[in-house]
């Protein structure tokens, strides 16, 4: 059995791990229909989310297999060497892989033929662990596309798991979210009962392209449209009517630049009451340019590029769309 290698960046690696506080004896929630939908696009009996530790593996999400019934050690996991690949590992036959042939995960009961893995990276390109599925029968038409279409539900799994990050390094710091928070680069937004804003810090004035000063003049409705952020202002009405604050999960908001463009942030909502009064705080992940260069190969991909018609890419989105 070939054992994965270490590669020399990996203590920096598992430092960023430690930064999504996953729990290796519990699946994270968001990731499930991740799997799901994995399993049922590529009809594949087990599809997971496997996060590669220092010696050993876990899982953040699986479908069809259980911890308990594979090798989870570091050099058995296929997912191992799957994150030391730029783009991911396709192992169609693993019975007659060099690599794998005598692996525990194909001599033992778990049996596996068949592996595709993409890396799941850390916002500074650290991979974290795999998305990956797999079966008992080997797969020798597991075609370019099917890869190119693992590797979106790679991206979406990335971008749950990078919402998990926020709101814990969120979490951690959220009683030293005071004045000292403003001098951060992380957009951040106090605002009271009223909404109007009480401070801003300078990342989160340029983004809308005002002064660090014009806070004073502004409510949290200037920034986000009421009418296109629903959850988040009902979370907000709930905890004024409540007059108490409770945990809410990140939500995807728009809002306007001051030049009228359109802006798009993942924010993260914290609250506290301090003698009877509650004190917002919004921080923000700018996800403007994301979304536009997203649109823009979303459009260029799903159309043919002579007639701009729709092409057969754009019918396995529609179908991935319907599933989730």
């Amino acid at each position: 059995m070939k054992c994965p290698s270490i590669p020399d960046d990996d203590p920096q690696r598992l430092k960023a791990l430690c930064e999504y506080a996953l729990d290796p004896g519990a699946t994270l929630s968001s990731l499930s229909p991740v799997v799901r939908i994995a399993s049922r696009m590529f009809d594949m009996p087990i599809a997971a989310v496997n996060m590669i530790g220092s010696d050993r593996v876990f899982f953040a999400a699986s479908h069809g297999l259980g911890e308990g019934s594979v090798d989870m050690t570091r050099d058995a996991s296929f997912c191992a060497h799957a994150i030391l690949t730029e783009n991911g590992m396709i192992v169609r036959d693993a019975e007659r892989d060099e690599r794998f042939h005598d692996n525990p995960l194909v001599t033992g009961p778990s049996h596996i033929r068949f592996y595709a893995g993409v890396p799941l990276r850390s916002p500074e390109g650290y991979a974290l662990g795999a998305l990956c599925i797999l079966d008992n029968s080997p797969h020798q038409n597991f075609t370019a596309e099917d890869h190119a279409r693992l590797t979106e539900l790679a991206r979406m799994a990335s971008d749950r798991l990078e919402l998990r990050r926020i709101d814990e390094v969120a979490s951690e710091h959220r009683a030293e979210m005071d004045t000292t928070v403003l001098t951060v680069e992380v957009p951040v937004i106090h605002f009271d009962r009223a909404l109007r804003i009480t401070s801003w810090n300078e990342a989160t004035a340029q983004l809308w392209g005002y002064a660090e000063d014009d806070s004073a003049e502004l409510v949290v409705s200037d920034l986000f449209g009421i009418d296109e952020n629903t959850e988040f202002w009902n979370a907000i009405r709930r905890v004024i009517a409540d007059g108490t604050c409770s945990e809410t999960p990140p939500f995807e908001v728009s809002g306007r630049h001051k030049n009228g463009s359109k802006l798009f942030f993942v924010l993260s909502l914290f609250c506290e009451c301090c003698g009877g009064n509650l004190q917002f705080t919004a921080a923000l992940r700018d996800m403007t340019r994301y979304r536009q260069d997203k649109k823009a190969i979303a459009i260029s991909a799903d159309c043919d590029p002579l007639t701009w018609l729709r092409n057969r890419r754009r019918f396995y989105r529609c179908v991935e769309d319907a599933v989730l």
